[in-house]
């Protein structure tokens, strides 16, 4: 299955053109899941923090609903949820976010808002206070755009400058550039572990995201990637061809 992945030419390229600014804004095996049985989750997409078994839970419903892109759109093999063994509420929740990322509108079920969400927009300041107080390391998010403010690298109302991405991240994170590919397959993030991989985005309206993975899926034109959104807590899913550069975070510094 041919996968699409960025290179370190693609990255310059895109360093060199790209002027927005964040906004303000093969089959794999899957553990401890029973086929037989329809696939269910008990996490609600939100937090930064899903079970390994849910993160598998996710990719095997991907898997069965033939998730691919065509065209720069996410689409299905249109099989209803009780033909794919997959819960309703599982299935409504990934279309939802399937027709969110294809910018269309479709009507399900409200997600309740959970004690401590907020609607911080600042993706880049947020996410990297958030990782640095997983090293034990607390720099509140106000101080880290304080900071980007002072050097000119944030724009009011709208956030972080895309080129100024790599200054501000190795100026609080011990991270290294990579591309998609290192990020294993079937990558899962733990419940603990601190290193992780960061994910700078294009919106679908040319602006850009700052995000973590929290599971890698195969899919037939390139891989899909389950993400936390610092934004509003949420989970979302974001394709090769969205992915503008890729960080390993390590520590803090």
């Amino acid at each position: 299955m041919r996968k699409l992945f960025l290179v370190f030419v693609s990255f310059l390229a895109a360093t060199a053109t790209f002027s927005f600014v964040f906004n303000s804004c093969e089959k794999e095996d899957v553990g401890n899941i029973d086929d037989c049985n329809v696939l269910s989750v008990k996490s609600d997409f939100v937090g930064k923090t899903i079970s390994v078994h849910d993160l598998d839970v996710i990719g095997e419903a991907m898997k069965r609903m033939g998730v691919a892109v065509v065209n720069g759109k996410i689409v299905t093999n249109e099989k209803s949820a009780k033909q794919l063994g997959i819960s309703e509420d599982l299935f409504e929740r990934l279309q939802l976010m399937f027709a969110e990322k294809n910018g269309v509108k479709r009507y399900g079920r409200l997600r309740k808002k959970v004690a401590g969400e907020s609607n911080n927009v600042d993706c880049v300041p947020t996410l990297i206070s958030e990782i640095l107080k997983s090293f034990g390391k607390n720099i509140s998010s106000e101080a880290i755009k304080a900071w980007c403010k002072e050097e000119s690298f944030y724009v009011d109302g709208q956030g972080v400058k895309y080129n100024a991405l790599d200054t501000i991240i190795h100026e609080y994170l011990d991270a290294s550039w990579t591309t998609s590919s290192a990020i294993p397959s079937g990558y899962r993030k733990k419940e603990g572990q601190k290193e992780s991989y960061l994910l700078a985005v294009k919106n679908n309206d040319g602006s850009g995201h700052f995000v973590q993975v929290c599971g890698a899926y195969d899919a037939a034109g390139g891989r899909n990637y389950l993400c936390y959104n610092p934004q509003d807590g949420t989970q979302k899913v974001y394709t090769e061809s969205e992915i503008l550069s890729v960080y390993f975070v390590e520590g803090a510094r």
